[in-house]
This record gives structure tokens, C-alpha cells and sequence, in this order.
């Protein structure tokens, strides 16, 4: 081996010794250094060939365009402050990135949010105004319902004063009949004195008659009681009003007891309206007692069992 390989490949050995010894002083610029191990492992390659190759040796010129640089401690760090420079600005511009991408997205957020609260407001209008229409609704219901009450009490009363004005009417009706009975009465009794002033100045007379008087005296007792009786019934009867005036009559059979007890009372011959034979029913069973003569032979002969008519 020539004295000139050998130079060449002690001199490739120390700026390989010098190399490591500055990227291992700064272990950051990786990319650096595998570029100058691959450059170097090259050309130990190269020498190690040409060293063990037969008898010729070759010298290789190296091209002008192939050199091996070793760096300095200033070029790398010159190197890694541009590296972090680069990597500041990409850092610098991702942060930007990053801002207007979150700025863009609050953005964002802040329009939804916006967005949210308008259809909010909008939902509790809407809401507000139905509450309203709804308010609304329920007070014309309850007004027209105080108005349909008020009009139903006005009907009632106006019913209860016509009700009122028809049995008042009834009444003065019924007070009228009671009055003609007593006229009736009166009038009865004014003839029964008459009839025993009468019986006075004949008590002389002949037997024929005395026997015509007993019976006209007779007659006038059975229709006295008869009238008696009859208003009794009158004065409990609440005839139906539908049925007043129609034309209607019908008889009404009474059964007696010596002391004027009602045994019984019942239509014989109906009207043809069972409402009108039922009061009239009604009205002669509430009489317990009725007014009967004293003398047991006209009682027995006309009051045990007698029939009325009447006509409303």
C-alpha cells in the first residue's frame, strides 16, 4: 500500500473522528448527520476497494463537483436556528391556522347561539299570545254562560210570577165559589126560617098538610147538607188548569158513617181525563168528616151513600 493511500485514509479517519465529535456535542441535527456518515461511508468505501484490489492501484480523482464538507459548530447551530426559525414560523402559522379555524367555530356557535335564543323569543311570543287568545276565549265563555244563567234565572222567575198569578187567580176563583155556597147558604137558612114560621101557623092544619110540609121540610134539610158537602169538596180540590172550562163532568160516589166519617169516595162515571177524576178523588177522600142532619132517617135515606155530579 502506498504511503499515499494511507494518508488518504488516515486523513478520512480524523474528519470522521472530528464529525462525530461535533454532532455528538449537538445530538438535534440528525438530518445533518446521516447526510455526512452517508458522504463518508462512500468515500471509506471507495478507499477500502482500492486498497484491496490486486496489483494495479488506481488513483481516482475525485470530480470537482463531489466535495465533502465538514461543518462547523457555527454553521450547525447557524443551521438548527434557521431549522427552528422554520419551525417557529410553521408553528406560528398552524397557531394562526388553529385561531381563525376556533375564532371561525365561535363564531359559529355564536350565530347557532343566536340563532337559538331568536326561535326562543319567537316560541315564548307565540306562546304568549295563544295564553292570551286563550284567556281571551275562556272569558267570553264564562260571560256568555253568567249571560245564558242570568237569562235561564229570568225565565224561572218570570215562570214562578206567572205560576204565582195563576193560583192567585184560582184562589180568588175558589173564594168566589166558597162566597155563592154561602150565599147559597144563607139563603137556604132564610128559607128553612120561613118554612118553620111557616110549620108555626100550621100546626093546626089538616094531617095531609102537615105530612106535604115534613117532606118539603125533609128535602130542603137533604139539600142543604148536600150544598154543605159539596163545597167541602170544593174547597180541597185543586183542579188541573189545562182541564178548567173543557165541558167535562163526571159523578163521584161517597160512602158515609152516621158521624160524618168518610168510608170511602170514588169516580163512578169517569170525565174521560184521569188527571181531572183523580183530584176530584183526592180532594174528597182528604175531607175525614163531613157534615150530616141529626135525624137518622134522612141520613140513612140519603147520606149513607150518595152520588154527586160535577162539572169543572
Amino acid at each position: 500500500m502506498s504511503k499515499k493511500t494511507s494518508s488518504h485514509h488516515t486523513n478520512a479517519i480524523n474528519s470522521v473522528h472530528t464529525l462525530w465529535r461535533s454532532l455528538l456535542d449537538e445530538p438535534k441535527n440528525k438530518k445533518y448527520f446521516v447526510a455526512s456518515m452517508l458522504l463518508h461511508v462512500v468515500v471509506i468505501f471507495l478507499l477500502l476497494f482500492s486498497w484491496e484490489s490486486s496489483k494495479e492501484l488506481k488513483i481516482l480523482k475525485v470530480p470537482n463537483s463531489i466535495q465533502a464538507h465538514v461543518l462547523s459548530l457555527e454553521e450547525i447551530q447557524m443551521l438548527q436556528k434557521m431549522k427552528q426559525a422554520e419551525q417557529k414560523k410553521l408553528s406560528d402559522s398552524k397557531k394562526k391556522k388553529k385561531d381563525l379555524k376556533r375564532k371561525k367555530l365561535e363564531d359559529k356557535k355564536k350565530k347557532l347561539k343566536l340563532k337559538k335564543k331568536k326561535e326562543a323569543d319567537k316560541k315564548k311570543a307565540a306562546k304568549r299570545k295563544a295564553d292570551q287568545a286563550e284567556k281571551i276565549r275562556i272569558k267570553k265563555k264564562k260571560q256568555k254562560q253568567k249571560a245564558q244563567q242570568q237569562k235561564k234565572q229570568l225565565e224561572q222567575e218570570k215562570n214562578e210570577k206567572a205560576a204565582l198569578a195563576k193560583q192567585k187567580q184560582a184562589d180568588e176563583k175558589r173564594t168566589a165559589r166558597e162566597q155563592r155556597l154561602l150565599d147559597k147558604l144563607k139563603l137556604l137558612e132564610a128559607r128553612e126560617l120561613k118554612q118553620l114560621e111557616l110549620l108555626e101557623k100550621a100546626k093546626n092544619a089538616e094531617v095531609l098538610s102537615q105530612q106535604r110540609a115534613d117532606k118539603d121540610f125533609e128535602l130542603s134539610e137533604v139539600e142543604r147538607f148536600i150544598l154543605l158537602i159539596r163545597a167541602k169538596i170544593e174547597s180541597r180540590w185543586h183542579i188541573p188548569p189545562k182541564l178548567k172550562g173543557k165541558g167535562l163532568s163526571f159523578d163521584l160516589r161517597i160512602n158515609l158513617l152516621p158521624t160524618g166519617e168518610l168510608v170511602s169516595a170514588r169516580v163512578i162515571k169517569s170525565s174521560g181525563k184521569i188527571a181531572l177524576d183523580q183530584s176530584a178523588e183526592n180532594a174528597a177522600i182528604s175531607v175525614r168528616r163531613y157534615p150530616v142532619p141529626e135525624g137518622s132517617a134522612i141520613f140513612e135515606g140519603n147520606f149513607r151513600q150518595f152520588t154527586l155530579r160535577f162539572s169543572p
